[in-house]
């Protein structure tokens, strides 16, 4: 079933780091659960910066979650 396909299938809390990829290698999207900005790595290996609402999904793969310019909250990593 297509719709399925695509789901995750684990997540994991996010602790940011500025040495630290995230643990489990390069996730699909995150999930924030804490009004703020984000400072990730994406898979093309860019860093950028995005504000996100309270809950908000980012559908955006990333390796690393910055310290620097995060001030967002409970952040989980989603794999698929």
């Amino acid at each position: 079933m297509a719709l399925l396909d695509n789901v995750a299938s684990d997540f994991v809390p996010v602790t940011p780091s500025n040495t630290n990829k995230l643990p489990n290698g390069m996730c699909a999207a995150l999930w924030i659960g804490g009004v703020g900005t984000i400072q990730v790595t994406t898979e093309s290996g860019n860093v950028r910066q995005i504000t996100v609402g309270n809950p908000d999904p980012v559908p955006l793969k990333c390796s690393q979650v910055w310290v620097d310019n995060t001030t967002a909250t409970n952040i989980m990593a989603i794999y698929v």
